[in-house]
């Protein structure tokens, strides 16, 4: 798949979402309030599929996960990674 992959890594809720670039969440890494500064993580990206995985998983975040509206995009059974 050539897709590009972002991860939001939540701080205050302990957890990692691995998402699409076009993902309306993601917008490529600016999420979606482009113009505030967002208190609560950081983007990480662009990444390839593989990669996206492993800095999600090496976040040391309790829930790691896909994002819901990318896995039913993917096609995926459910979220987790």
């Amino acid at each position: 798949m050539s897709n590009s992959f972002w991860v939001y890594v939540n701080e205050p809720n302990d957890k990692a979402f691995v998402h699409l670039a076009e993902c309306s969440h993601c917008n490529s890494g600016k999420g979606r309030m482009q113009d505030k500064l967002d208190h609560n993580g950081r983007w990480e990206g662009p990444f390839d599929e593989g990669r996206a995985k492993i800095v999600a998983r090496n976040s040391g975040k309790k829930t790691i996960r896909w994002c819901s509206v990318c896995s039913r995009r993917l096609g995926l059974n459910g979220t987790a990674l």
